[in-house]
């Protein structure tokens, strides 16, 4: 099969779902990413190299577009119908849902397999003119996807996505779940790394390390983590390290915290940003990963390592993660705080197996699960194209 793939920002350092999707399949099929030029999500700037070292690596292809006008997060990148067409492929897949990407596919002719995804949860849907979108999307434009056979499918990825896409109006018969995964060959525990990244940052074994691992800007608002850590008992055995880049509007907030921290006595580490490759050894090294707000696909990579976690209970949290007794009341620290001495006092952070082993961990693992997704797509190419 040719599958192209539609996504508005593409980090080849992250692990995205739709990194995982591109790397699962570039040996068996012909895989292409169309995306904008733009990275400033990423906080970084463009670098081709990394475009070229991926596609050799995956045996992928990446198409950058311009793009030339972004509201709310959605974006106008001229030429993806041109480029689709004269790439003729057998499914198209537009990853996020209710954008200027429905109007290219409403009055475009659409000859191939047709699928969206929804990664969109509640509690990252807070532009203040939701409820009008909501309203836009439910009476005027839903209809016309439900109706529309362009649509084959939009896959939910969680239970708040799925929630989402039938508050928007989307009918159940057009929605599948794809839920978020991992890749085992990526995300896994190694004791040799957690020794060698504990060595490079001077940890000793015995140290409880605390991991705030992501982005770092006002959304995620890791400076919190300082926040929970200085709300325990003890302190003296904790240790905390953050691993990623600094949002320049968000840098005092979280600089100014650190300080703090560190002024009670807490060392604190900060490293910038690692490639998704690396990721899995931080995970190791550390004990417990705190998300102080919000949710991430982090989250389930964590726990693949073994990686104790602490988030807010969130909806999406309590879908992903394995021991939602550690999840934390929304906005509440010193709950936060007390799941944290609940973890540290009773040492079950040591046990990394218990969650590397846990059957519904297990069920998330990619491999099986886009192999099945391919297998459906080759099935279903025919009877879903439209002249």
């Amino acid at each position: 099969m040719k599958i192209v793939h539609i996504e508005k920002y593409f980090n080849p350092l992250f692990s995205s779902q739709v990194n995982e999707l591109m790397e699962h399949g570039g040996q068996d099929h012909e895989i292409i990413l169309i995306t904008s030029d733009d990275m400033s999500p990423f906080y970084m700037e463009y670098d081709k190299r990394i475009d070229e070292e991926y596609m050799e690596k995956h045996n992928v292809s990446i198409i950058r577009l311009k793009k030339v006008m972004s509201i709310s997060n959605r974006i106008i990148m001229p030429g993806v119908m041109k480029t689709i067409r004269g790439l003729k492929p057998d499914v198209v897949f537009f990853h996020g849902v209710a954008d200027f990407f429905d109007l290219s596919i409403l009055f475009s002719k659409v000859d191939f397999l047709c699928v969206r995804d929804c990664h969109m949860s509640w509690v990252a849907s807070r532009n203040k003119f939701r409820e009008v979108y909501y309203k836009v999307m439910r009476y005027l434009v839903s209809p016309i996807i439900n109706a529309s056979p362009k649509y084959h499918k939009i896959y939910s990825l969680g239970v708040e996505e799925r929630e989402y896409l039938e508050h928007i109006g989307i009918t159940t018969s057009k929605i599948e779940d794809l839920l978020h995964g991992f890749d085992s060959s990526k995300y896994f525990f190694s004791s040799e790394h957690r020794k060698s990244i504990r060595e490079s940052i001077n940890i000793s074994d015995e140290r409880i390390l605390v991991s705030y691992i992501g982005k770092i800007d006002n959304a995620k608002q890791p400076h919190k983590v300082v926040d929970i850590i200085l709300k325990l008992k003890e302190l003296k055995n904790v240790e905390l390290l953050f691993v990623g880049n600094v949002h320049e509007q968000y840098s005092k907030i979280f600089y100014d915290k650190i300080d703090e921290g560190r002024r009670f006595g807490i060392n604190i580490i900060h490293q910038d940003a690692v490639t998704s490759n690396d990721l899995f050894k931080y995970y190791s090294a550390s004990d417990i990963g705190v998300w102080p707000k919000e949710t991430t696909l982090s989250s389930i990579h964590a726990q693949a390592c073994g990686l104790t976690v602490v988030m807010e209970a969130e909806k999406s949290n309590i879908d992903r993660v394995i021991e939602s007794q550690y999840l934390f009341k929304i906005d509440d620290l010193d709950d936060a705080a007390r799941k944290l001495s609940e973890i540290i006092e009773s040492r079950i952070y040591l046990d990394r197996n218990r969650l590397i082993e846990n059957e519904m961990l297990l069920s998330l693992e990619y491999n099986n699960r886009i192999q099945k997704l391919y297998e459906s797509w080759e099935n279903e190419i025919g009877s879903a194209k439209i002249v």
